[in-house]
């Protein structure tokens, strides 16, 4: 009996090799297909779960309408600045104004010595009459063809010149008194009487305060949003703050800074603004329409675009992206968003796009939403736990 199973067992091996292996085989199939099974319905089980709304609080935000600034920093200057130069030599023989003082277009400063010049006025006239009679005389000779027409062309020569040269020491004259050329401030005066000036030589300085022109340089992004004619404020570090128009920008940019030169003229009718104040320049250049979040709600979506979380009509959670358009200190200005949003204030780094949620309403419709909005968050998942 023995002899004759070994004998069936040799040969039949071949058949009993073959059939072991497809009971192992069907074995590996089924175990996996329990593994695939149980996968399933864990990932069922997941579903369900996060199903499951969470607890959310959102506040009702309108957009408004906002206008966008250029903003930069700037420093007063004169509207005009100049140096009154010597147009004759003499010595200073009398000081008008002092420096800080304000004077008015023709009043004098400088008195400049006009040694004989009052002299040779009077010997220019009366050469001058000389002259007018002999060109007389010889017009009447002319006419009775006793005198040439180039003589009398000569006598007339010597009469213009003589008018000239008279014109000449009139002109001297008026230029030893130095007088303002615009209302102004005397800024420097570096003369005192008895200095000996000559032809150039610096006598005073005068600047016009009203009224005042207020300097900065823009970014090469910006200077296309800023044209001449447009209104902008200035808030200077003394804490006044003023409006003014831009009557300047640049056409070319400075070579090492690559910033465009902008100026505002600024009505200073009492003299109060001081030239050389330092501050900051904001320059309307268009409106538009956005809300105002705190940067704290922005977060990052799958493809790393920044956006934030908002619930719609449904308490569905929906993703937008943030179109910043400016930001400041407080918080950010998006546009792109609807008219109307409910913003997830608490709660939005647990929730995922598609999520249903429960809402918690903010019992305030506004337009802005501050950081301070948020102080109360810890307390509000302690009481409201998240569940699922």
């Amino acid at each position: 009996m023995v002899n004759h199973i070994k004998s069936f067992i040799v040969t039949r091996q071949s058949l009993l090799t073959a059939l072991l292996l497809v009971i192992g085989l069907s074995a590996w199939l089924l175990s996996g297909a329990n593994t695939d099974r149980q996968s399933k319905q864990e990932q069922v089980a997941g579903h369900h779960q996060r199903d499951t709304a969470i607890n959310v609080r959102i506040r009702t935000l309108r957009a408004e309408n906002v206008v966008d600034e250029v903003v930069l920093r700037g420093r007063t200057q004169p509207a005009r600045s100049v140096w009154l130069r010597a147009e004759i030599k003499g010595r200073i023989v009398a000081i008008a104004a002092q420096r800080g003082t304000q004077v008015k277009a023709g009043e004098l400063i400088v008195q400049i010595d006009v040694r004989d010049r009052p002299a040779l006025l009077t010997r220019a006239r009366a050469v001058i009459r000389q002259r007018e009679l002999e060109y007389e005389a010889a017009q009447k000779l002319s006419d009775q063809n006793f005198q040439s027409e180039t003589k009398v062309a000569e006598v007339l020569a010597e009469l213009e010149a003589a008018r000239a040269e008279l014109i000449r020491i009139q002109l001297e004259i008026s230029n030893a008194s130095v007088r303002a050329p615009f209302d102004g401030v005397l800024d420097e005066r570096p003369l005192e009487v008895g200095d000996y000036v000559s032809l150039g030589d610096p006598i005073a300085r005068v600047i016009e305060q009203n009224p005042m022109r207020v300097t900065g340089h823009v970014a090469q992004v910006d200077v296309r949003d800023i044209k001449i004619g447009n209104l902008g404020t200035v808030a200077l570090v003394t804490g006044q703050t003023l409006e003014g128009e831009v009557t300047y920008v640049a056409s070319e940019s400075d070579e090492e800074t690559r910033t465009f030169r902008v100026e505002l003229e600024i009505d200073n009718p009492d003299l109060a603004l001081a030239a050389g104040v330092t501050g900051e320049i904001r320059i309307p250049t268009r409106t538009f329409t956005g809300h105002f979040v705190p940067p704290s709600l922005l977060s990052l979506n799958d493809a790393n675009e920044l956006g934030i979380k908002l619930v719609n009509h449904d308490d569905i959670v929906e993703y937008h992206r943030a179109e910043i358009v400016r930001a400041t200190s407080k918080g950010v200005w998006i546009i792109g968003l609807p008219q109307t949003i409910r913003l997830i204030t608490v709660g939005q780094g647990f929730v995922r796009t598609g999520d249903k949620v429960n809402i918690v309403e903010d019992n305030v419709i506004g337009d802005r939403l501050t950081s301070d909005t948020r102080a109360g968050a810890p307390n509000f998942l302690h009481i409201l736990p998240i569940t699922g």
